[in-house]
């Protein structure tokens, strides 16, 4: 998250939308946006979903990354960016959507009032409160290891018709997303989100939203080999820039042009990711022995050996301002911490 503050004042501003969206402005103006028409009106439940629980009976990342991405997704989306469904596939990495500010026990409780559930002794009801309870994030014996999801598709079930015809695409799903992150927590209106909802998605399809917001999609497939599984530069590009939805606009641009461009130009404003700092320390072989290796290992490049502090680790860059002088009070600094 940036924290934005003016150099003159430094007053923070903690306005996090604000900040967030001044963020991906930097980026945008670096990498200008690919168009997402397909990838936007690809199916949410029937194609997309529809990959993510075939990739459930398979162990390794490339036969995950071979069933997401293979057969015919990328003649779908025909070299437009994939972004509309990365970030359903990558939720804590993209950055235009604002927090939920809600968690588990919220979103139980919004289902249960959406659903007319509150004080239901049916059995979704019972399930709904148990996880909006104080207990539920203490243990959770009672309905073994199900997550929320599951307790979410099992409660919406008897609300849809058996006839029900998922229809909805990617672009429905990150517009209900989008919904739910406007309702800023207030548990009214994430129960209204929902109940709209009810005649767009199915059962399965209430079940991966719940996931997507929890951030549990549990698809065995990390950042990195999704990230390879675009594009074998994609991840090296996040590295850099943090902004999934410019890598996802480079990746389509190399795609057409059939090139790639990894090199690292560092911007005013855009965070890249650091390299963590490695413990190192004498041990039984000896520090000269262990700084010789390390020397060798540079080939007479130059390189620096610092002391690794415990602590917060926070990226700050100052931007000046174009427009005025140079002086010191006219610009911008931004801190990027972990997150």
């Amino acid at each position: 998250m940036a924290h934005t503050r003016d150099k003159a004042s430094l007053m923070y501003h903690m306005d996090e939308k604000w900040s967030a969206e001044q963020s991906l402005s930097y980026a945008r103006e670096a990498c200008p946006l690919a168009a997402t028409e397909r990838a936007s009106s690809l199916p949410f439940g029937s194609y997309l979903l529809e990959r993510l629980e075939a990739m459930a009976g398979k162990s390794k990342k490339a036969e995950k990354v071979g069933i997401l991405f293979g057969g015919d997704f990328l003649e779908r989306t025909r070299n437009e960016s994939l972004y509309p469904a990365l970030r359903l596939l990558l939720p804590g990495k993209e950055r235009e959507r604002p927090k939920y500010k809600f968690g588990t026990k919220k979103l139980a409780s919004a289902y249960a009032k959406a659903l007319h559930l509150e004080h239901s002794q049916k059995e979704e009801g019972k399930r709904l409160r148990y996880f909006a309870s104080a207990a539920s994030s203490e243990v959770r014996s009672d309905f073994g290891s199900a997550k929320l999801a599951e307790v979410v598709e099992f409660a919406v079930k008897p609300r849809v018709s058996a006839n029900f015809r998922e229809v909805a695409t990617v672009k429905d799903a990150n517009v209900y997303l989008d919904a739910l992150a406007a309702c800023g927590g207030k548990l009214g209106e994430l129960a209204s989100a929902i109940e709209r909802s009810l005649a767009t998605f199915s059962p399965r399809e209430h079940k991966w939203l719940a996931r997507i917001v929890l951030g549990e999609l549990q698809i065995g497939l990390t950042e990195k080999p999704l990230l390879d599984g675009i594009h074998l530069s994609a991840y090296d590009k996040m590295n850099q820039c943090q902004n999934l939805e410019a890598v996802c606009a480079e990746v389509s641009k190399w795609l057409k042009d059939g090139t790639s461009d990894v090199s690292f130009r560092l911007q005013p404003g855009i965070p890249f990711s650091p390299m963590v700092a490695k413990s190192f320390s004498a041990g039984s072989f000896g520090l000269a022995k262990k700084l010789a290796n390390l020397e060798r290992s540079f080939q007479g490049s130059a390189f620096l050996v610092d002391e690794k502090m415990d602590g917060y680790r926070f990226l700050i860059h100052f931007s000046s301002s174009k427009s005025s002088s140079s002086s010191s009070k006219d610009g911008r600094i931004d801190f990027f911490s972990r997150n």
